[in-house]
């Protein structure tokens, strides 16, 4: 089955950061799958911000432009461009990080040959003038939240949606049904329903498959929220596992599987690690 017939739409939130935002683009412009769509969702003003749109629409990509004319919550910005796209896969990328060549290509496959929901992959981080290769556990496919619940709670899976493929709906639904403290979102940090859209679809019962090569580059240069709020990051990240496990705590018996796991001497049972996360300060 030939990847090139699936759409699959690219979602570019962006906040004035022209020549960052002309790095990701270029990279979405020179993948190799071909039948992609690209979402910009403007959350600045600048000028310069819709001349870099300008000429990436001028050399042949297909990029709708979403502005407000203002800036509003990330949380909004991002959910704007969820809401525009036409394809039932979505993958978002922020202005400042960029794709591997071949990103979509592998990620598409893997969900067409493997049915399924979600499809993570490694990433290269680029912070200060140091390089990394992050979340490089073995390759694996998984049907079970409880299996790579312990995973997510230790971080070794990717946190960010920039390293995942999912459905559309899944990332909408992740953004708008959990409750997030009102701060995450009126701040603009939006760190908790990121992490939810990752897991969201693993959570309802779905396959999710990880690969460890690196196709993504997150890069940091001091001025993005993850850096710029590192203090509070611990208590969003254990909101996040607790609004997904009381979501879906019923459905998948994860309540009385925690209550069973707590007598085990693992340090890694779920209900261990769930209780480091809740007393994290």
């Amino acid at each position: 089955m030939s990847t090139e017939i699936e759409l699959v739409t690219c979602i570019v939130p962006t906040y004035n950061r022209p020549q960052l935002l002309a790095r990701c683009l270029d990279s979405i412009r020179n993948q190799d799958y071909s039948n992609i769509e690209t979402i910009v969702v403007d959350n600045g003003i600048l000028p310069e911000t819709r001349q870099v749109i300008q000429n990436a629409q001028n050399s042949g990509m297909l990029i709708t432009h979403i502005s407000h004319g203002k800036t509003i919550p990330a949380f909004n910005n991002w959910l704007a461009g969820l809401m525009a796209a036409k394809s039932e896969f979505i993958k978002i990328v922020w202005d400042d990080d960029w794709l591997e060549a071949t990103c979509v290509s592998k990620l598409v496959r893997l969900k067409q040959e493997l049915g399924a929901d979600a499809i993570m992959c490694g990433a290269y981080g680029h912070v200060g003038q140091k390089d990394y290769v992050w979340y490089q556990q073995e390759d694996f496919v998984s049907n079970s939240f409880m299996e790579t619940f312990p995973m997510i709670a230790r971080r070794l899976l990717p946190n960010s949606p920039l390293a995942i493929l999912m459905r559309r709906n899944d990332a909408i639904d992740a953004m708008t049904l959990l409750n997030y403290p009102q701060g995450a979102i009126s701040d603009n940090l939006v760190v908790g329903p990121d992490l939810a859209m990752n897991f969201w679809a693993l959570a309802k019962g779905g396959k999710l498959v990880f690969i460890k090569d690196p196709l993504v580059h997150m890069y940091g240069d001091g001025t993005n929220m993850t850096q710029l709020h590192e203090k509070i990051l611990p208590a969003l990240y254990r909101e996040t596992l607790r609004n997904l496990t009381k979501h879906f705590g019923y459905k998948l018996g994860l309540k009385n599987r925690l209550l069973l796991n707590s007598t085990t001497s693992s340090r890694y049972t779920p209900i261990r690690i769930l209780g480091k996360l809740l007393h994290w300060s």
